[in-house]
């Protein structure tokens, strides 16, 4: 993730952490459309929108925003891969189904891949927000929704030390 949106979504942690109607508001929000102009939503969401060079259409930052808000999502969490946490290599230890991982994958951008990985969120005790936003974005690009997939069946050696020095595990996608 890159400086400016880093700061952008640690700005949002902040602010949902110290605003309770926020963080309420947030954790009900069923569609993007629900987090729109609340509270820091509207900076994380320029970031995120510059950063990322989203069309001006993107809910992709309010939806971020939403999950971030979710009851098992804590920056006291160990900032763990998203996939990882959710598979691993043995079929009976995952804490997702691979239906469900299936639907999380061909989930349509938006309301649906929002609902999907809020279910996906529900599944875990606790997990870091940046490796929320990190995950979120790369089930939205193509090319980096493959790394998640390796995450998830503990096929990838991903450590957070290489993704923030890898070039290729960019928000923008695989220079492959």
């Amino acid at each position: 993730m890159k400086p400016k949106t880093f700061a952008a979504v640690a700005r949002a942690i902040a602010a949902i952490e110290n605003d309770g109607r926020l963080r309420s508001i947030l954790r009900r929000a069923e569609r993007p459309d629900d987090a729109f102009g609340i509270g820091e939503s509207k900076s994380m969401m320029e970031a995120m929108r510059e950063e990322l060079h989203l069309h001006p259409g993107s809910t992709l930052p309010e939806e971020c925003l939403i999950l971030i808000a979710q009851r098992s999502v804590s920056d006291k969490a160990k900032r763990t891969h998203l996939g990882t946490l959710l598979g691993g290599s043995d079929e009976k230890t995952r804490r997702m189904s691979g239906l469900r991982f299936r639907r999380l994958m061909n989930a349509r951008p938006g309301e649906d891949r929002l609902r999907q990985t809020r279910r996906a969120l529900a599944m875990l005790d606790e997990v870091h927000p940046v490796s929320v936003v990190e995950a979120y974005l790369q089930l939205n690009d193509p090319l980096q929704a493959r790394k998640f997939a390796h995450a998830y069946f503990g096929s990838l050696d991903f450590s957070v030390e290489k993704a923030t020095n890898d070039p290729s595990m960019s928000d923008q996608g695989a220079t492959q």
